[in-house]
């Protein structure tokens, strides 16, 4: 403690530590004079009020993003310093079961990259300078050429590997495949500078990463180092933040900030987003265009179908509002946007996409929904993320898909995995190679075109001005851009592109070479892609000679002509489903259940597919309502809760045949305490508002005749479904001797919208006490009446009681 006492004491007398409290100071009084100055001022030269209200949600929203970071980023740091005690300290102890089989710590590599930190700095510092650099420089305006960073430093904190996976199934003989999950949220601090009139700075910091960074060791050889070399890429975008410097701050506000994070998260896609991937060759006789640019594994059709009882986000004053849906549509770095569909909850797209995938293990398409807002950012209204692995084993798939992080929706979508095929044959047979099918959406074939070098190419009238050449490579009517290679008149490239053919017969591939430094073409050329049909394997590599350039100049090119070939399609059980479905869990058989046939019928479900599951759980008891009673008083009543299949829902059947649903209770009786205990598990089969919406259901309770509050209970309200799941627990004070008296009236009501038309009551019941058991806890299902019937019902799939 003397020890750092003295620190303590010897660092205050710093001048650096005096002069730091002065700047403090002049901050923290400077920012003050600076608002006084502004109120003032909006008040001298009579400017509105509402000037000010601007002033103070932009700055109050600044402030609530900025705390917020805050403390993303510092529990983020926790976590990598000390990963167990900070996720113990959110969450509280982890059960036992919790475990991934096929993910595996490492924390031997978390040591060793540490230790490599400040060596990669080394590395990172040289590719930002020498790529990233000039990428930028090319993409910014001729006023901004002169963009530049002027700091680099990754900090003290390293990233973390939260997880390895490891492939050992489906690859070759010859090679290593991994993924790495990286979590980064470090002390790095980027500047860079940009001179306009003037040179200004700008800069960012506290930079997070989190992704799924892929690690291939490929080929595999006999020969010291064993490896003949490495390919570094992201299966999809990582999710990336950071805060804003110096200048950069003006960005820092709503819709600014949303740009400038797409913008980098783009450059970044460039270098490390599949297909894009850092190659390593590790021996000389590994050529690292087989790196670098590999061919795809296979193409997806993608069917955006329809989709039904998507969420409300629009308000409606006389009915429900409905939405504005759209979905995004991703694979890897490819996105598709469909059309938006007004005012529906029930949209009909029918749109169809095609994707190239180039890996399939680890891969994913995402389908976001969207309710369209003009004037706010667009609300969610559920994604789904399916496995390509699992999908190009079925090969088709067409079905209703549940949504995810949502409470209800359902997707309609039709997938199709193709494969590529380098014979003739297969190309005649997809699209009769004359004439190209016109009924189809999709296309027949790809053009896989790797651009890898030129040679010779024409230089300025003074010897020693060297091009910065690039291409524009053109298929119908996409166009893609090569990489600048700067002051070359040899550039090597080594960069691939792909193109969808829809008449192999008639297109041609086009493509120009310009001048970076005037912008001027200095070349072109064209091949027709029929000539790629007669060549062996429909592959063509040689260079070619341009036109419009000097006597020998010429690029050097490998054209690959793949015919999409269907796969085999098998029919989709449930099982396929579930491994389909990237967020389904595996299911857990229930303790105490030998045989789901066996189980009560009271707590079957049937799923889409027909097949029953039981889905009898504990969970906690809900909370009480009607009396503010403490959990450890109630006694033990067993709750009963839907369970998930195929995500977190099902498409629930009644098996009641009354029009009005039935309802799931547990009753029992506290003669020590004289309370009557009800818990509200769940309805179930409720009638519809109207013809097509749902209703959003609660369910009240009287013990009558007592319609005081001590007397009442009410649920909560569960959004739009006909099959509600409550769980919740109610007491109420009642001797005995009272049962002949006492009615349990429930009603089941539609939390109508404002000035709703419909009619609240969506069924009732009536049990009187008297002619019930409830000398042990009583669970079962009870058919709901229009006008409450004073009988007790039960189901005929009759729910046992609770021992």
């Amino acid at each position: 403690m003397a020890e750092k006492s003295g620190e303590a004491v010897e660092s205050s007398d710093d001048p650096k530590s005096a002069g730091g409290g002065i700047v403090e100071l002049l901050k923290k009084y400077g920012t003050n004079l600076v608002l006084f100055s502004s109120v003032w001022g909006l008040g001298y030269f009579r400017f509105s009020a509402l000037w000010l209200l601007v002033v103070f949600a932009i700055g109050f929203w600044k402030e609530k993003a900025s705390s917020k970071k805050t403390q993303t980023v510092n529990l983020a740091r926790k976590i990598m310093k000390n990963e167990r005690e900070s996720v113990v300290h959110v969450v509280g102890d982890l059960p036992s079961w919790v475990y991934f089989p096929d993910i595996e710590r490492a924390e031997w590599l978390n040591k060793i990259v540490k230790q490599m930190w400040p060596y990669v700095e080394g590395y990172v510092v040289d590719m930002l300078h020498n790529t990233v650099e000039p990428a930028v420089r090319d993409n910014l305006p001729k006023a901004l050429k002169n963009f530049r960073f002027e700091k680099i430093s990754l900090g003290r904190f390293p990233p973390r590997i939260g997880g390895v996976k490891v492939y050992t199934d489906k690859i070759g003989r010859d090679e290593i495949i991994m993924d790495l999950e990286i979590f980064y949220a470090g002390d790095c601090e980027i500047d860079l500078s940009v001179k306009a009139i003037k040179r200004v700075k700008a800069g960012i910091k506290d930079v997070q990463l989190h992704g799924t960074m892929r690690v291939e060791l490929r080929p595999l050889v006999r020969k010291i180092p064993l490896v003949g070399g490495l390919s570094i890429y992201f299966l999809k975008r990582p999710a990336l933040d950071f805060n804003l410097t110096n200048l950069a701050n003006v960005f820092d506000v709503p819709g600014l900030s949303d740009l400038l994070h797409a913008v980098i998260e783009d450059q970044l896609a460039l270098f490390l987003v599949l297909p894009n991937r850092i190659a390593v060759p590790l021996m000389d006789t590994t050529s690292i265009s087989t790196l670098k640019n590999p061919m795809p594994s296979g193409v997806l059709h993608i069917n955006v179908l329809e989709a039904r009882n998507l969420v409300r986000r629009d308000i409606g004053i006389l009915k429900k509002g409905k939405s504005d849906p759209y979905g995004i549509v991703t694979v890897g770095q490819q996105s598709f946007t469909t059309k938006v569909i007004g005012n529906s909850i029930d949209p009909t797209w029918n749109e169809q996409f095609e994707a190239i995938v180039f890996e399939v293990f680890g891969q994913s398409v995402d389908i976001d929904l969207f309710d369209e807002d003009k004037s706010d950012k667009d609300d969610p209204l559920g994604s789904l993320s399916l496995d390509i692995f699992h999908l190009s084993k079925l090969g088709q798939l067409d079905s209703w898909l549940p949504l995810e992080d949502i409470e209800h929706g359902d997707l309609h979508l039709h997938l199709s995995w193709l494969l590529l095929s380098d014979q003739r044959a297969d190309l005649m047979q997809e699209s009769s190679v004359d004439v190209a099918t016109k009924d189809s959406p999709f296309s027949p074939a790809i053009l896989v075109v790797t651009l890898d070098s030129g040679k010779d190419l024409p230089i300025g009238r003074k010897a020693s001005v060297m091009p910065s050449p690039y291409c524009k490579i053109t298929v119908g009517q996409k166009t893609l851009k090569s990489q600048i290679q700067h002051t070359n008149n040899s550039p090597v490239w080594e960069e691939m592109y792909t193109f969808f053919v829809r008449k192999p017969q008639i297109q041609e591939l086009t493509i120009k070479v310009f001048d970076g430094k005037k912008e001027a073409m200095i070349g072109d050329l064209s091949v027709p892609i029929k000539r790629l049909i007669d060549q062996p394997a429909m592959d063509l590599e040689q260079p070619f000679k341009l036109n419009n350039s000097g006597p020998h100049s010429q690029l050097k090119l490998r054209l690959c002509l793949r015919a999409l070939k269907t796969s085999s399609s098998i029919v989709a059980t449930e099982a396929d489903l579930k491994e389909l479905l990237l967020s389904e869990q595996p299911e857990e058989k229930e303790e105490g259940v030998a045989n789901p046939d066996e189980a009560d019928a009271g707590s079957d479900v049937k799923v889409d597919e027909g097949k029953e599951v039981n889905n009898v759980t504990e969970p906690p008891i809900g909370e009480s309502r009607a009396t503010n009673t403490k959990e450890e008083d109630l006694p033990h009543v067993p709750v009963t809760s839907s369970g998930t299949e195929l995500r977190k829902r099902n498409n629930v059947e009644s098996k009641s045949a009354s029009p009005n649903g039935r309802i799931q209770l547990s009753l029992q009786h506290d003669n020590g305490k004289s309370l009557l205990y009800v818990t509200v598990h769940k309805a179930e089969g409720l009638p519809l508002e109207d013809s097509t919406h749902p209703p959003d259901p609660y369910v009240r309770l009287y013990l009558l005749p007592d319609k005081s509050k001590s007397g009442k209970g009410k649920t909560e309200v569960i959004k739009e479904t006909r099959d509600a799941t409550y769980d919740e627990t109610f007491n109420f004070s009642c001797k005995k001797s009272e049962f002949s008296d006492r009615t349990l009236d429930i009603a089941v009501k539609n939390d109508s919208s404002l000035m709703g038309l419909t009619n609240p009551l969506l069924g009732a019941l009536s049990l009187r006490l008297d002619n019930l058991d409830l000398s042990e806890p009583v669970t079962e299902w009870y058919i709901l009446r229009g006008d409450g019937s004073d009988e007790i019902s039960s189901s005929s799939a009759k729910g046992s009681s609770w021992n």
